[in-house]
């Protein structure tokens, strides 16, 4: 470690840009969910895919390529097979994508069917993200969600037997009065479907949300800091048993190959084209994000204009800045020397080698499964 690195020269290879569309509609709002989207879709999807197009000329210099498509929201799965069939056209006459390109669905349980797998197939997608949460009733309630542990179930029986292709689950835990055995069981039964990737996430209650005011008002206690650590550790150690990767803080995969190609692209730093309402973008140095609002971007786009409601020059020290932040939440890690030699970041990196946090070994910092647990402060320690 004898110079400071720049984040440009990180050690992930030079890759595509990733394309993300957001699909601001829902049937209804969850409990616990800030995402920006709308209830129903109001007769706005028409418009809204009208600006989409206007929205994607405005960079098909500047993003010529991509090799992975994320489709996400809101709920994606709830527009009509007809509405879905010209966004898919739409995205290959916009951009150009390259071979093997991995393009994901995200999905709610209660629109997987046999039909709407035949579609997906169909329109080219490679990944479906099910929106499961939970396989427990009492949780699915608390959380606000519109489908019920056997529409779940149903839907994760239909993508085991004839979904091609990868799919994975996204789950939440941490929920008031929920124990370790309660999730770990919930866990495993997501499982026996044979997923190859799954997202756990621990809840977080979010400004703005209907969680947030129950919140406020009392109706509720999150689990202390200390069981939440616990959950964490046991989630990793049980996801371990059954042969998954612990890749990401919230992500893990059955092998390397299923990895979300998409999602790397944020924690490597790579450059991703955002387009939709709320939706974020960044080319390397610059990071700007669209109007939260199905209306008001809509209206700047039929005005000829940008839809973008705010935007941020990175210098290269808060580009490295964040290159670590990045790096230390996934089990890649960071090339050492992207972090400064000075004594204090030496005597620190020994201390976290002494408590297993990471590891050091091929020029890199590595965190170790309960180095993920505390990953912030790993980064702020060494920034």
């Amino acid at each position: 470690m004898n110079r400071s690195m720049t984040a440009a020269e990180n050690s992930y290879p030079m890759e595509p840009a990733g394309l993300y569309i957001h699909v601001p509609f829902c049937r209804r709002k969850c409990a616990y969910c800030d995402f920006y989207s709308i209830t129903g879709t109001a007769g706005l999807t028409a418009r809204w895919l009208a600006a989409l197009n206007l929205e994607a000329s405005m960079y098909r210099s500047s993003f010529p390529a991509f090799d992975t498509v994320y489709i996400g929201g809101g709920t994606p799965s709830i527009l009509d097979a007809d509405l879905l069939e010209v966004l898919m056209d739409r995205v290959v006459s916009w951009f150009s994508l390259n071979n093997g390109a991995e393009i994901t669905i995200e999905a709610n349980p209660c629109d997987i069917d046999q039909e709407k797998i035949l579609l997906f197939q169909r329109m080219g997608f490679t990944r479906i993200n099910l929106g499961v949460q939970s396989l427990s009733a009492d949780v699915l309630q608390f959380l606000g969600r519109s489908h019920s542990v056997e529409t779940a179930a149903a839907a994760l029986a239909q993508l085991e037997s004839k979904w091609p292709h990868s799919f994975g689950v996204d789950m939440i835990y941490g929920v008031p009065g929920q124990s370790e055995n309660h999730w770990l069981g919930d866990l495993e039964k997501a499982l026996a479907f044979g997923p190859d990737h799954v997202s756990c996430y621990q809840l977080s209650i979010e400004k703005g949300t209907r969680l947030y005011k129950l919140h406020a008002e009392g109706k509720f206690r999150l689990p202390g800091e200390s069981f939440s650590a616990g959950l964490f550790t046991a989630t990793s150690d049980f996801m371990a048993s059954h042969g998954y990767m612990h890749y990401e803080v919230s992500n893990f995969a059955a092998t390397a190959s299923v990895k979300s190609r998409h999602n790397l692209k944020y924690w490597h730093h790579v450059p991703y084209l955002g387009l939709g309402p709320s939706a974020h973008s960044f080319d390397g140095s610059r990071r700007w994000w669209n109007a939260r609002s199905v209306k008001r971007y809509c209206d700047a786009l039929e005005s000829n204009t940008a839809p973008v409601e705010g935007a941020e020059v990175l210098s290269e020290s808060d580009l490295t800045r964040e290159a670590v932040f990045l790096g230390l939440r996934t089990s890649e890690g960071i090339a050492l020397e992207l972090v400064p030699e000075t004594k204090e970041n030496l005597i620190f990196l020994e201390k976290g080698r002494h408590m297993r946090f990471l590891e050091i070994r091929d020029g890199k910092i590595i965190p170790t499964a309960k180095g993920l647990l505390v990953a912030d402060y790993l980064a702020l320690s060494l920034c």
